[in-house]
């Protein structure tokens, strides 16, 4: 088992023996040299529409809204790093690799998918490398990586934003996979001190990577050969126990960082409790999904960001044929283990690498997903690549036609992956095709009704988030959708009833919560939105809206100073709004501090030119500080933007009248 190797690169037989093995070297060490920047390249290409692409889907929450990434890197964002669970996830260097992009690029999309597009070519690069150095076959690495780089697959992996912890995550398990195989030809401390450093940052990237110790086992035994090697020493036992103590480091990480994870997806509430999918189902969808993972594989239509999941068992006779065709395929590489190892080590690779997310631990509410297959695929592409080759060997007329088939489908590949990455454009674009692809798919409905209120289309947008409460009532996101098309409508009665519904569903809607606070402050009930308002307040203490509506509440309330504290915050936390500068003055002169909020009122008039309510705001103030002349100015501006201002004019006549006028 130790010998079994495949290598495809043409030999030249004529040259003696130990120049030919020189040769024969150095073109090795050249074909890759020269074959790495044309693979990123290629890799680019395929996905260059990412460029031209938006943030979308949770770049806004993860990103946009985040002030730990937008404000860069800082010792105080680098410290929310490494210790947040923020979106459900502890990836302290994927947050510092966003963070490294606002400060390169800014907030501009193009830059940001720049990173990830480069960073999935390097990947591209860095599989051939490994493999050529694992298995010392050239056009098979090529083969294996390029069918990894540019299959569809791999769209939603990279050219979504948030999702850069596929991509950093895989350039940390290749290094490692490349340590690994120096550590395997002279084991030593140092070495293995690598290869667990660079575990650990893949680990800081995405925690699915708690698989790689297995990966590591698979490569012992094919292509390294050390299994056969350590059981001739040791017999079977001993052999097993040895390659198993010398990962215990790497063990020890898989353990800490699958139990982080948990923690992290608790924390964030991302984890569906077991009345919610039951444990039948779960094992039922993951049997299913191993299956469609390889149809999605071999023909990579209807391709979505959510295939949602039912919540229900699947029906029997589906899970069955799934775990019959599983269980035979099984069987079939294991016996062929000894004459085609690569087949056992892809298929175990594929099926190991898939358990974290093939969702018997269920996060979120989809069934599977395309990301998912991003470091599972390698070991499928590795097997067929593998057997292709080892069945063209010595067959020159076979290795044409595999050679002409092999472009055919790369080019096929290419193309589709060129087209799927332009289906994330923008969100209504990517969820109006996942509606296509899904009708019946209340997630994506209601996704796509969230982007059309963002543009605007509130006719197109309350078609769809009807669609979404028909197939799913309970859901709190299509509710508080339909409740911003009331309240868009005018229809603020009806929209305080959707967001009641929200929060009956989900009590700690923060949105809801400030929504409703806000509609009610305009209906004139400011006890019952401070009640709502407190508590958005007390889950995001951060933001600014909430702040100022909670203001205006307890104001309305009588209690002045305390809205004062409110403003000041909410003017605090977005000094470009320009709603708290004028709240603020407005309570000052209230309290009878008219000079202390003439600054503020000021401030107002700069931000709001056009406001004719905060030009007469300002006049009043300087009209009880005895500045008429200016007052006068103030008055006359206001009446210009509103002449039918009733306090204006009153003011004006007060105002002229001490002036003599």
């Amino acid at each position: 088992m130790g010998g079994c190797r495949v290598n495809i690169l043409p030999l030249d037989d004529t040259m003696p023996g130990a120049m030919g093995a020189v040769s024969r070297g150095a073109r090795i060490v050249a074909a890759h040299h020269i074959l790495v920047l044309p693979l990123v390249l290629l890799a680019a290409a395929a996905f260059s529409p990412a460029l031209s692409n938006g943030f979308l889907f949770d770049d806004d929450e993860l990103i946009l809204r985040n002030p730990f990434v937008t404000g860069g890197m800082s010792a105080e964002n680098l410290r929310w790093a490494f210790s947040s669970f923020h979106g459900g996830n502890w990836i302290p260097l994927t947050w510092v690799s966003h963070q490294s992009d606002v400060m390169v690029w800014g907030l501009d999309p193009t830059g940001h998918h720049l990173t990830s597009v480069l960073l999935h070519g390097v990947n591209v690069a860095l599989l051939f490398a490994v493999m050529r150095a694992l298995t010392g076959s050239v056009w098979a690495s090529v083969l294996l990586a390029v069918f990894f780089g540019m299959h569809p697959l791999r769209v939603e992996s990279v050219v979504w934003v948030s999702e850069r912890k596929d991509v950093l995550s895989m350039t940390f398990f290749l290094l490692g996979v490349g340590a690994w195989r120096r550590y395997a030809g002279s084991p030593g401390p140092g070495r293995l001190a690598l290869v667990t450093a660079l575990y650990a940052c893949g680990l800081m990237a995405k925690p699915m990577l708690v698989t790689f110790p297995f990966v590591l086992l698979l490569l012992d035994w094919w292509p390294l050969g050390r299994w056969e090697g350590q059981r001739r020493r040791f017999g079977t036992l001993g052999a097993a126990g040895r390659l198993l103590v010398e990962k215990i480091p790497l063990l020890v990480l898989a353990g800490a960082a699958s139990v982080l994870a948990l923690i992290a997806q608790r924390s964030a509430g991302a984890m569906a409790p077991l009345q919610g999918v039951p444990l039948g189902a779960r094992f039922g969808n993951a049997l299913v999904s191993y299956a469609r993972y390889l149809g999605k594989t071999a023909w990579p239509t209807d391709l979505s960001p959510i295939y949602q999941h039912a919540g229900r068992p699947v029906p029997a006779w589906q899970w069955a044929a799934a775990l019959v065709f599983a269980a035979a395929t099984t069987v079939a590489v294991v016996r062929r283990a000894r004459r085609q190892p690569w087949l056992a080590a892809g298929w175990f690779w594929y099926l190991g690498t898939l358990v974290p997310v093939i969702g018997v631990v269920q996060v979120g509410v989809q069934s599977m997903a395309d990301r998912y297959t991003y470091l599972p695929a390698v070991g499928l592409t590795l097997a067929l690549v593998w057997c292709g080759a080892d069945a063209v060997r010595g067959r020159p007329v076979a290795g044409r036609f595999a050679a002409a088939g092999s472009a055919a489908v790369i080019a096929a590949l290419s193309l589709a992956a060129w087209s799927q990455s332009r289906v994330w454009r923008d969100g209504v674009t990517l969820f109006a095709h996942a509606v296509q692809v899904e009708p019946d798919n209340w997630l994506a409905r209601n996704n796509l009704g969230k982007y059309l209120i963002e543009r605007r289309r509130w006719a197109e947008a309350d078609e769809e988030i009807h669609a979404a409460l028909r197939l799913n009532p309970d859901n709190a996101n299509a509710h508080y959708n339909m409740a911003a098309i009331l309240a868009q409508a005018g229809r603020d009665r009806e929209a305080i009833a959707e967001y009641r519904e929200v929060l009956r569903l989900e009590p700690v809607f923060f949105e809801a919560l400030r929504e409703i606070g806000g509609l009610l402050n305009a209906a004139g009930t400011p006890a019952e939105a401070e009640r709502y308002l407190g508590e958005a307040v007390r889950l995001r203490p951060g933001d600014a809206r909430a702040r100022l509506e909670l203001g205006l509440a307890v104001r309305a309330l009588g209690r002045a100073e305390d809205a004062l504290r409110h403003f000041v915050a909410a003017q605090r936390l977005d000094p470009l709004q320009s709603d708290a500068p004028i709240a603020i003055g407005r309570t000052l002169t209230a309290l009878g501090r008219d000079t202390e909020a003439l600054p503020w009122l000021d401030l107002a008039t700069q931000m709001r030119p056009g406001d004719a309510v905060a030009h007469c705001d300002r006049a009043l103030a300087l009209e009880r500080l005895g500045r008429y002349a200016d007052a006068e100015y103030s008055l006359r501006r206001s009446l210009g933007l509103d002449p039918g201002n009733a306090a204006a004019l009153a003011a004006l006549s007060r105002v002229a009248g001490r002036g003599g006028r």
